[in-house]
């Protein structure tokens, strides 16, 4: 499900909206998107999942995938007050080199099957994304802010109320630098996994900040 899709060329300002008791998808590969683009910015998408609805893949405001750009994906928001996703759920992200940058994601209600990152990228920076959990349940993990070969810097998650069934960070890099991202997390909320402000797999790791 697209709210908007090109090939080549920017996916800008779209909105999808999933409510009520519908359905998108009938199994794990059908994901859902606000906006998508294989060569170009994806930027101030917007995702809306509400009331009963489901959908059956992963779900992403802002999306990124198929060829290698430069562009970046920034701005783009998730809200989420009901439903459930059978995937991840993802702010802006992307697959092939863009930057993920000042997206956001803010659960109050709701089940997440998977993971959950407000910016996500494979190869490039994941700067000032902010992730927001007020209730609902994730069976994975949360990430404010995640890039496997690049830097993921100055992104924040608040964790107020509600379950995450692993790790939670508020930046994390696979290879690469994690510095000024932070993690607050209030007396209503369960992490059952690991807890930190950033975290590497291999890298650099400096002034995060994490608040209990």
């Amino acid at each position: 499900v697209y709210g908007a899709y090109t090939a080549y060329g920017d996916v800008l300002d779209n909105q999808a909206v999933i409510k009520g008791t519908g359905q998108a998808g009938s199994s794990d590969t059908n994901s859902v998107y606000a906006g998508f683009t294989n060569i170009g910015a994806a930027a101030g998408n917007i995702l809306y999942i509400q009331d009963s609805a489901e959908i059956a893949g992963s779900a992403f405001a802002g999306y990124q995938g198929g060829f290698i750009s430069s562009e970046t994906v920034e701005r783009n928001q998730v809200f989420m007050s009901g439903g459930s996703v059978g995937g991840d759920l993802t702010g802006g992200g992307s697959n092939n080199g863009g930057e993920t940058l000042n997206n956001y994601v803010e659960i109050t209600g709701g089940t997440v099957s998977g993971n959950v990152y407000s910016g996500f990228t494979d190869s490039a920076d994941a700067l000032e994304n902010t992730l927001t959990v007020a209730g609902g349940r994730v069976e994975g993990s949360l990430f404010g802010g995640y890039s496997n070969t690049g830097t993921a810097n100055e992104n924040k998650l608040t964790f107020s109320a509600g379950t995450a069934g692993s790790d939670a960070y508020g930046g994390y890099a696979q290879e690469g630098e994690a510095s000024g991202n932070s993690l607050t997390i209030k007396e209503n909320s369960e992490v059952k996994g690991d807890a930190a402000g950033g975290d590497v797999y291999m890298g650099t790791i400096s002034k995060n900040i994490i608040t209990i």
